[in-house]
């Protein structure tokens, strides 16, 4: 796919969203952590065409490669509650699963508790991360395959596939700015709204699930 689009990207995302681009990042996730300890603004946007040390849940690695997927992170800044990841996670999911049905003309679901299932393949990873260092944020991460990468996926992701083999136009572009505007709809709407759209997306509780499909 060509390189990512600013103008373009920017001329789709919400009012009020401040938007980051680079080529490449480390994660996403971290270096949005670093900025908004350095003061950035709330719903910055960080995103990457690559990541060389994207991570997921329990620090374990995000496979991020050139050229085939879409990697964000989202900076939110709402008062501390025990359940805030949860809930950032849960209105990730149903944004980012509208979002793959609306640019990519697929059926999307989740599987317990922020992966996103096409196809019966994993095609995209959440992580919401709290953080209390100079008052407290989240950071709201997002990796979507959505393409195959050229070389295929590694060995051991067995469960790993990608959205489409057919992207449109600007795919990368309207996958970031549909996931975020839908995300930021839900998180405003309050949590009974978010958790009842996310109970109507849940399909899966294990991988096991999803394979025997």
């Amino acid at each position: 796919m060509e390189q990512i689009d600013r103008e373009f990207l920017s001329g789709l995302l919400p009012e009020g969203v401040t938007l980051i681009l680079r080529e490449s990042s480390p994660s996403t996730n971290s270096e949005l952590r670093a900025l908004a300890n350095d003061g950035a603004a709330e719903y910055t946007l960080l995103v990457a065409g690559r990541q060389t040390d994207g991570h997921g849940r329990q620090g374990k690695p995000f496979f991020s490669p050139p050229d085939s997927g879409a990697y964000l992170s989202l900076l939110l800044r709402p008062a501390p509650s025990d359940d805030i990841a949860g809930l950032v996670t849960c209105a990730a999911a149903v944004a980012v699963a509208e979002t793959c049905e609306d640019v990519f003309g697929v059926s999307a679901g989740v599987k317990w508790i922020n992966d996103i299932i096409v196809n019966g393949r994993k095609v995209a990873g959440i992580l919401a991360e709290a953080f209390d260092t100079d008052g407290f944020f989240v950071v709201l991460g997002v990796g979507a395959n959505i393409v195959a990468p050229p070389d295929g996926f590694p060995e051991g992701l067995t469960i790993a596939g990608a959205v489409t083999d057919s992207p449109p136009e600007y795919a990368r572009e309207r996958f970031a700015a549909g996931t975020v505007t839908r995300f930021l709809s839900y998180f405003g709407g309050g949590a009974d709204a978010i958790y009842e759209a996310y109970a109507a997306r849940l399909e899966y509780t294990s991988y096991e699930e999803v394979t025997e499909n």
